[in-house]
């Protein structure tokens, strides 16, 4: 069958199997991901890190003392804030649920430039909004940040309010980084994941 050939279907080619990889791992790695509101707006994103109820997510997107947690389309919990660092935008929140989908953590000192990631959250109210890009650099951004701050995750795709606290994630479906800004209409800037492990494990460790 020729290239021309009007008979040819778009599955014969590259893309479609492609395409369907991705739709499959974006998928997974929406079923880890909640909503986080004070009950009132949407607010961000967070992402389910342990089955029992350990979910990470912003520092600004928990300001309010009244955590809402959508899990799923229609479930609503409360959350319980067990840690929160102002100075990385980093916050842990606790539901009392069981067997919840967690994503899969990767390593974000293996990040290289010209990688393509993807972003989840909730921009604009809409569920699950999806942006992708390429990672620019794990270092230093945006200029002026403070000293806890200097070594983010920098991807040229459009993060939007909404997506904080939600997941950066590379092509296997591991999460390399936590949205946390935009700078400017171009670049969305994510904490590495790798901090934010560090974070946990010393929020869980002030909290026993």
């Amino acid at each position: 069958m020729s290239v021309n050939d009007p008979q040819r279907s778009p599955q014969d080619g590259p893309v479609e199997p492609i395409s369907d990889q991705i739709a499959t791992i974006v998928a997974r790695v929406r079923l880890g991901m909640v909503k986080i509101s004070d009950g009132k707006r949407s607010a961000g994103a967070g992402s389910v890190i342990h089955a029992s109820g350990l979910i990470v997510t912003n520092s600004h997107v928990v300001q309010s003392r009244d955590i809402h947690v959508q899990i799923g389309s229609d479930r609503v919990v409360r959350g319980h804030l067990i840690g929160r660092d102002s100075s990385t935008d980093l916050a842990a929140i606790m539901v009392e649920e069981d067997d919840l989908e967690v994503v899969q953590m990767g390593d974000s000192s293996q990040i290289r430039p010209g990688e393509v990631v993807f972003s989840l959250g909730y921009p604009w109210g809409i569920d699950g909004g999806l942006t992708f890009g390429v990672v620019i650099q794990l270092g230093p951004w945006p200029i002026g940040t403070s000293s806890d701050r200097d070594n983010l995750l920098s991807a040229s795709l459009h993060l939007r309010p909404g997506h904080s606290g939600g997941p950066m994630f590379n092509s296997r479906g591991e999460i390399v980084g936590l949205n946390t800004m935009m700078q400017g209409p171009d670049v969305g800037v994510a904490i590495p994941i790798n901090r934010a492990k560090s974070f946990l494990k010393e929020a869980l460790v002030e909290r026993a």
